[in-house]
């Protein structure tokens, strides 16, 4: 470009000089031109002045575009919290107040009036309510499980009354830890705990374990140690309790044993003694006591053999309360 350049076609090339898209030789003759031409360079300095306006609004747009993403995302964010927070409070106010939850911790009666079984209980926890109940399995595995929340406006008693079809009890029906027989005999859950942990056998010591844990004897008694005699018959089991007891303590101490003395021989099938045996802490010296139940010492007391107990929730159930253990 040795000729001189009209400034009509500086001007025209200026924007894209500005965008820097020219090559190198129109460059430079752009930049000889508005060096000498007063016109060009003016123009050229407007340009420039009013593309740098136009960034900055761009820019300004574009921060008030980001403010607005992020005010709409900081909304979002703040609904979806408050929305998370009413959901979880919803469940819990109907898990508390409405549905509630399954509990065992109620008294029951039960009587056919028809062909209905009538189930009349009582929470026994003051501070619930009675939700409702749910019918669960079929045939000897239906259950019901009844269900409590905490006192409201919306519920307020604790007592309930469930109708239950006679031809939805076939033998038993389970009711929490409790089971209603189809004649309305209700079992308590004790006697329903100890008649499905019965062990045929007395030198399987992880089931003998299972029995005296329901009847709690460690934790009413106190610890002992464990001595069967299996080798031939009569077998026993021998109980040797660590405690050492005050003279005054021994009634209530052998009362307690005698009772689950009675429950062992029933519910070990093959077991036909059951002994134990304490020191007692006298002034001078300690004094060593032992005790023994038979199979038939039992039997006589009861006026039926022992083992006949065992046959039935109801059989097993009568042995708790006449030997005191409910």
């Amino acid at each position: 470009m040795s000729e001189k350049i009209k400034c009509e076609v500086i001007q025209d090339l200026l924007p894209l000089y500005v965008d820097d898209l020219t090559s190198s030789e129109t460059k430079n003759e752009i930049e000889k031109h508005i060096l000498n031409c007063q016109k060009c360079n003016l123009f050229y300095s407007d340009l420039k002045s009013s593309l740098i306006i136009e960034n900055q609004e761009d820019r300004l747009m574009e921060i008030d575009y980001l403010k607005k993403i992020r005010t709409s995302s900081n909304k979002k964010y703040f609904f979806g919290i408050l929305s998370s927070i009413l959901i979880v409070s919803l469940v819990l106010f109907l898990k508390l107040f409405i549905f509630g939850t399954p509990t065992n911790n109620f008294i029951l009666d039960a009587e056919f009036i028809g062909d209905k079984l009538v189930l009349n209980g009582e929470l026994l926890d003051s501070g619930k309510a009675y939700s409702g109940y749910k019918l669960n399995g079929s045939g000897e595995n239906k259950s019901i499980v009844i269900y409590s929340g905490l006192v409201s406006p919306f519920k307020k008693s604790g007592g309930f009354e469930i109708l239950i079809s006679v031809e939805d009890v076939e033998s038993y029906i389970s009711i929490g830890e409790k089971k209603v027989k189809n004649d309305g005999t209700v079992i308590n859950s004790m006697a329903v705990k100890l008649f499905e942990a019965k062990n045929p056998y007395i030198g399987n010591m992880s089931a003998n374990g299972r029995i005296a844990n329901i009847l709690m004897i460690s934790e009413n008694l106190g610890g002992y140690k464990n001595f069967l005699k299996t080798n031939e018959e009569p077998y026993s089991w021998k109980l040797i309790f660590a405690k050492e007891l005050k003279p005054g303590e021994e009634e209530f101490f052998n009362s307690k044993m005698t009772s689950c003395a009675f429950v062992l021989l029933a519910l070990v099938d093959n077991v036909s003694i059951i002994e134990w045996e304490y020191e007692v802490s006298l002034s001078d010296e300690n004094e060593t006591k032992s005790f023994m139940i038979t199979k038939e010492e039992a039997s006589i007391v009861l006026g039926d053999n022992i083992k006949n107990y065992s046959v039935s929730y109801e059989k097993l159930q009568k042995l708790l309360y006449f030997v005191g253990i409910n």
